[in-house]
Order: C-alpha cells, then structure tokens, then sequence
C-alpha cells in the first residue's frame, strides 16, 4: 500500500529524499503505522488460529460428551428395561407363593409347620415390595409411571393404611399414632395407592430408626398452590437423626451411607419423593430440635364431589350353587392361586393361559350347560381389555359373566375404560387374599339385575369396610382429632 503512493511522489520528486520536510514526516508516520498495523494483524492471525485450535479441540470434547451422554441414556433406557422386564417376570411367581402360602396359612398347620409357612409368606412379602420398588423406580426414571387421580376419601384411605402398618411397628414396641386436624380435606381428587405408598413408605423409615417411643402421622390442609388445595402429610418419630452431612443423601437411590442402622436399598424415601413431585408437591425432611426427624409431603389435591359408592354389602346372600369362575392367567402357579382363592370364595374354578381363546371358551361352556359366573383377567396391563369386555358381554349368548381385571401395572384411565366396558372390578397387584375374597363374594351375592351399579375396587373395599365397622374397634383404633388449638 505504501509503494502505491511513494510511486507517484517518485516521478515527481525523483527521491523521497527531496520531499518537502512536512511530507517527510507524515510518511515516516504513514511507515510506523503501517509497521503496526502488520504486527498487529500477525498478532490477530496467530490469536485466530489459536482460537481455531481451541474450538476444534472443543467440538471433539462436545462430541465425546455428546455420545458418552447418548451411551449413557441408552444404558439408562437398558437398564430400565431390565429392570422392568425382570420384575415382571418375578412378580407372578412371587404373587402364586403369596396366595398359595396365604391359604396354607388360613387352615389347620402343626406349630412347625406354620412357622415355616410364616417365614415363606414373609420372604414372599418381602421378595413382593422389592420388585415393586425396582419397578416403580424404573418407572420413574423413564418418565413412564402412571398417576390414576379417582374421588376418594382421605380418611377411610389413612384408616385402612393405619390397619396395616400397625402390626409391622407394635412388633418394635412402638407407638403408631394417626393426627386429623379439623381443617383437613376427607373427599379429594387424587391417586390413593401412591398416596398410601408415600405414608408406608415414611412410616416403615421412621420405624427403622427409632428405637422406642412413637411415631406421629398428621393430616392437615397445607397452602394452596396455583389455586388448588394441598394436603399436608406430617410425620415424625423419636428416633435417631439422620446426620447434617448425609441429610442431602437422604433421597438419592441406591444412596443410603450410615444414616440408618439397618441398610436397604435406599429406593422407598427415593420414590416417596419423585412420586410426591410427580404430583405437584414435594417431600422433604428436617432434624427436629428435641430429638427425631420430621418428613413433610405437600401434595396437591383438590376436593372431589361427594358420591354414593355402590352399596354391595347388604345384599342377601343369593341361594345359588357354586359357580363357575375362568381364570385367564399365563403362569400355571398363579393361576392355580386365584383359582384356591375363588374355591374358598364358593365358585368352581377352571384356568386358560391366554385371552386369545376367552370368547371360545365361554360359548363352549355355555353350550355344555356350564355357565360362567365371573371371569379373572390376570395380566401385566389392562390395554385391550376393554375391547374384549365389550365383546364378551355383546355377543356372548346366555347370562353375561361378571368381568374382573387384576393388572400388574395400572394406567391412567383404566378405571373410567374398564368401567364403561362393563368389567365390575379392578385390583391392581399384589392383590391380598382378603380384597380378591371380598370381591368375589360381593359379586356372588349381587343380583344380575344390579350389578351395573357396582364397581369394586381396593378404595371401594377399604371404604365399605370402614362404613360397615364405624361404631366398633376399627374406629376406636385408627385416629385420634387434633383439636382447632393446634394440639
């Protein structure tokens, strides 16, 4: 650029030299800045292939990142397959175990004998909520675990899980004590069985670290959120705290370090937690300063209508023969475990494996004078059984048979699918020998001509028996009211 102008000043001048001694000046200026400028544009070119360099280097550690994180989300994906793939095929073995040691249990055994029955059912039990936590865990991690929000009542719910966690904390000497505050909601809209899952869940914990004294469970109305109504689940116990510096642990799977004398996978308080947050709400846990630990779910539920549950129990027992129940099971063990189950019940059982050939054998039975009363779809999921509802109780000739489902997995509109198909109950498993027995002898004893009205399902038993027992011991012992005062 500097020869382009010295050029014509040369022809002119025929030296730089004889330049006027201003123009001399401004082009030794011009040559200083020109010097700059190029060292500066060296300076710039070596920045930029620097900065080149470093960005290549980025986008191949982006990459690396890229597809170590696809490798992982595939071996999380794979693992949660597994996981699930193998829950699903433990959980019939382990239901069979359940229901086939549970009549054991229910007849006439030596003292040796009924120990070990006892300790089978509680391997099973236990066996049962481990697969349960895997595959609801898993669940949870793929995005794909279902809430089925139905009106229930709050309270009913809590008695009946107060029943049951009663037992397992006396043996521990403790004291198990329910709390309803007078501003709390009894009809809400919710999910009962996750609900019901979170309290065991926090309960059971809080037993394992308390020693002696008593664990509290209280229902109150917690601040509303978004316009809908919470409930606040409160529990606390007098047993050890859970140290500060492993308290943000606290939650995390598979995660439990020394909080807890007794180790276990660490997935209820895990699961208790996403569950509450699949929800709307949140779970959380503090020290309380006199001793213990305190959990609080806050979980959204707004209130439901009140409605009329269909009223089975004061039916007259019809005078009819045993009759006939089809099982429509895969595994041979469970089936011949429901089919006990519907024997006991007053029914004579007969299994098949799949439900590809129901519709045939219903007609065949009907043909040879063999009517069936009920048919027990056992499955992982209720997913095309509406359909195949439908089509048993349309074009089967002859009296239609009472349809129930018992899915291993539920989903959310399976109640409202299986309820407009015309099935009369849903038990989603593990399925207790006691709600399989209710529901069967509540259909038995229901005339044909009512039986659209009727709809059973575990809250549907729970409900009707806290109803039938209300002035007895079962009221006496689930809860006591927390007066306005804040007592």
């Amino acid at each position: 650029m500097l020869d382009r102008l010295t050029d014509p000043l040369l022809r002119t001048f025929g030296s730089l030299d004889a330049l006027p001694p201003g123009w001399q000046e401004a082009l030794d200026a011009m040559r200083d800045s020109l010097a700059s400028t190029e060292q500066e544009r060296e300076s710039l070119i070596r920045g930029l292939e620097r900065s080149t360099t470093e960005l290549r280097e980025l986008l191949v550690e982006v990459d690396a990142l890229r597809r170590a994180r696809a490798t992982a989300e595939s071996t999380n994906l794979v693992r949660g397959e597994i996981l699930a793939t193998v829950s699903r095929a433990m959980r019939s073995p382990t239901d069979a175990i359940l229901g086939l040691s549970g009549l054991l249990r229910a007849g006439a055994l030596l003292p040796t004998q009924r120990s070990y029955v006892d300790a089978v059912h509680g391997a099973a039990d236990a066996l049962l909520a481990i697969l349960n936590d895997v595959s609801d865990f898993s669940r949870l991690e793929a995005g794909t675990l279902p809430l089925e929000p139905i009106p229930f009542d709050l309270r009913v719910m809590l008695e009946d899980t107060a029943l049951g966690l009663d037992a397992p904390v006396q043996a521990k000497g403790l004291t198990l004590r329910f709390s309803w505050r007078p501003d709390a909601l009894r009809r809400v809209l919710g999910d009962p069985g996750r609900i019901r899952q979170i309290i065991t869940a926090l309960v059971l914990d809080a037993s394992m670290r308390t020693e002696k004294g008593e664990i509290v469970v209280e229902v109150g109305r917690g601040p509303r959120r978004d316009g809908v109504g919470t409930v606040a689940l409160v529990v606390e116990d007098t047993g050890s705290q859970v140290p500060g510096d492993l308290m943000h642990s606290l939650f995390e799977p598979f995660n439990r370090g020394d909080a807890y004398p007794t180790r276990n996978s660490g997935l209820p308080l895990a699961i208790s937690r996403q569950l509450a947050r699949l929800m709307g709400g949140d779970l959380s846990a503090e020290a309380m300063p006199a001793g213990g630990m305190r959990f609080t779910a806050i979980l959204p539920l707004p209130a439901a209508e009140p409605d009329v549950a269909p009223e089975t129990r004061n039916v007259a027992q019809a005078a009819m023969s045993p009759r006939e129940v089809l099982i429509v099971e895969a595994d041979p063990d469970a089936r011949a475990a429901w089919g006990a189950i519907a024997e006991a019940a007053g029914y004579h059982a007969s299994g098949i494996a799949g439900r590809d050939g129901v519709l045939e054998r219903l007609q065949q039975q009907l043909d040879e004078g063999r009517g069936v009363a009920m048919v027990i779809f056992s499955d992982h999921d209720a997913d095309g059984y509406d359909a195949l509802g439908r089509t048993i109780l349309t074009e089967l000739a002859g009296d239609r048979p009472a349809l129930v489902m018992l899915p291993a997995v539920g989903h959310p509109g399976d109640v409202r699918r299986l309820r407009q198909a015309g099935f009369l109950g849903y038990l989603v498993k593990p399925v207790s020998l006691t709600d399989l027995r209710e529901v069967l002898e509540a259909i038995l004893r229901t005339p044909a001509a009512e039986r659209h009205t009727v709809f059973l399902t575990r809250h549907s038993l729970a409900e009707a028996r806290v109803d039938a027992a209300r002035d007895s011991e079962l009221a006496e012992l689930s809860f006591e009211t927390v007066r306005s005062s804040g007592a």
